[in-house]
């Protein structure tokens, strides 16, 4: 609609740091208010807004009732519920029938979670299924200036990013650098936190630890003795993708559902994760399915991490696979999936334990079991 503005709405601090630089013109960010009636009567008040939309799994009682009070029409999209979610909802059929049915539409990421829907909403044709829109966003900004000075620092050496840890995964992280430098010396870890607010407290453990540590939020330069690149910044997650070719997206670690997987998949990134992913099992289903089924030349250059890299690792990268692609990339039964993923073996201790014999899953299926990170080797 011409001339109309969107208000976004966030709860913390780190979101709201995002949207203020990536909001377009005529969109602009507030902060939710609290889920109480005052507070909701207030903040309608003030905005009054025409269409209220909730987000996936962000179901807030008084602002639902209140907008359903004043006329304004409500949906939710991109609705995710886990089948914990699902199971708790139906032991309390009446509120969540109470709640769901002043819907007026509800777009779903699947359809399993469509079905859980439609026995509490009393107009099925509200309900649909239309994917998960993360894997429709544009990829991520990269500042061109930015990555042209880092790629120089980094040169031929190779790179690998940890992105979004959250706390007790950078012992993981670092652990597993250890396994990889054991093998390419000049190995270089980019680890970006979710919360950068904690970068003095990750950059001492990293020292206790034995790494040599650059700082991005404190214009520290990367130099050929540096072994870990502290991304402590807000907004330049797109920047690490397109630096490195292998991505671990964490999260998956640590009990918070995993994280969204299609933004290293659209610079065409190898992905690992943890075993703690129910947030986007979808989507790592659908990748998994994209690997088995997408074949070409360049399938047979997944190679290792733990290999020894060849020196132009850092800018080896596997081809698209829209399911559109010319030849020599062959048709994807599933164009759903932004990327052909390659395949790759890494060896990680458990969060929970470092003894604790675990799987890590790739996008492209389970690996061995490690028993624990002193006897873990090369796969």
């Amino acid at each position: 609609k011409s001339g109309a503005s969107v208000l976004v709405t966030t709860t913390t601090t780190t979101a709201a740091d995002i949207a203020a630089k990536r909001l377009p013109e005529g969109a602009f960010h507030q902060f939710a208010p609290l889920d109480t009636p005052q507070a909701t009567r207030r903040f309608l008040d003030f905005w009054a807004p025409d269409l209220a939309i909730f987000v996936e799994s962000e179901i807030w009682p008084n602002q639902i009732l209140a907008c359903e009070t004043r006329g304004i029409p409500r949906a939710l999209i991109n609705a995710r519920l886990s089948a914990k979610s699902v199971a708790s909802w139906h032991k309390r059929p009446q509120t969540a029938q109470a709640l769901f049915s002043r819907f007026d539409r509800i777009m779903c990421q699947t359809d399993s979670t469509r079905d859980a829907l439609a026995a509490f909403v009393t107009e099925n044709a509200a309900l649909s299924t239309s994917g998960d829109m993360k894997a429709a966003a544009a990829p991520l900004p990269v500042d061109t200036a930015e990555a042209q000075t880092l790629g120089a620092d980094i040169g031929d050496r190779p790179v690998w990013v940890a992105s979004s840890t959250h706390e007790g995964e950078e012992s993981i992280v670092s652990a597993a650098h250890g396994i990889v430098t054991s093998q390419a010396q000049n190995a270089l870890l980019i680890l970006a936190p979710r919360h950068p607010e904690l970068g003095d407290a990750i950059e001492t453990q990293l020292h206790a630890d034995g790494w040599n540590v650059a700082r991005r939020s404190a214009g520290t330069t990367i130099t050929a003795e540096t072994q870990i690149y502290l991304a402590d910044t807000l907004g330049e997650t797109g920047l690490w993708y397109h630096l490195s070719p292998i991505v671990l997206v964490a999260g998956s670690f640590a009990p918070v559902g995993g994280h969204n997987p299609y933004e290293p998949a659209h610079f065409d990134c190898a992905i690992l994760h943890g075993p703690l992913y129910a947030n986007f099992a979808q989507a790592y289903g659908e990748m998994a399915d994209c690997g088995r089924r997408c074949h070409g030349p360049w399938a047979e250059r997944g190679r290792s991490v733990q290999q020894p890299a060849p020196q132009n690792l850092a800018r080896q990268r596997p081809h698209l696979c829209h399911g559109c692609q010319k030849q020599p990339r062959q048709r994807c039964a599933n164009p759903s999936v932004p990327q052909k993923l390659k395949r790759l073996r890494w060896a990680m201790p458990s969060l929970s334990s470092p003894h604790k014999p675990i799987r890590l899953r790739t996008a492209a299926g389970f690996l061995p079991r490690v028993p624990d990170l002193d006897s873990a080797t090369p796969t």
